[in-house]
């Protein structure tokens, strides 16, 4: 068993399957999560209002660290749970 590795930087592109099939207040299946889901395989995922949490599944949650949401994905997520329009996405954010 190893412990998955994140990037540096994480490149997310939430595109238009994302947001069909992302679930509006899921904090490990909105888009973004879906989205992140495909660049980091194998790690549970939680996105918050300000941050993308990873944990190792296989460990039952080991914490592995977290990245700070540009403006431009909390004002996506806040729309999308408010059921608002929005729009495909992509962003680049470091590793906090």
């Amino acid at each position: 068993m190893t412990t998955p590795k994140l990037p540096e930087i994480l490149d997310v592109t939430v595109d238009e399957e994302d947001m069909r099939k992302g679930l509006r207040g899921y904090p490990t299946s909105c888009p973004i999560a879906r989205a992140v889901k495909r660049q980091v395989p194998g790690v549970y995922v939680s996105v918050g209002r300000s941050h993308i949490q990873f944990f190792n599944q296989e460990t039952e949650g080991g914490f592995l660290g977290q990245y700070e949401l540009p403006d431009q994905a909390r004002d996506f997520i806040r729309d999308f749970d408010a059921g608002m329009n929005v729009e495909p996405i992509s962003f680049r954010i470091p590793r906090s």
